[in-house]
């Protein structure tokens, strides 16, 4: 729908395949909030923009990403 919804902070692979599963979107300037968008979800890739399949408003609709911790 042509809204940005963040950065993209981190990808994550596959460790036997090693083919890209998810991206970590980050929204927000101080209180970052991250979702994890699945691969399926990306419509094209370019040198300076991600564009997904889905609305923003569906991103916004997945739960906050909280990074397990140790």
């Amino acid at each position: 729908d042509g809204k940005d919804v963040g950065d993209v902070e981190e990808v994550f692979s596959d460790s036997e395949t090693e083919k890209v599963t998810h991206i970590l979107v980050a929204e927000g300037l101080f209180f970052k909030r991250h979702k994890l968008v699945p691969m399926h979800w990306i419509r094209s890739v370019d040198e300076n923009q991600i564009l997904l399949s889905v609305k923003a408003s569906i991103l916004k609709d997945l739960p906050d990403y909280e990074e397990e911790r140790d």
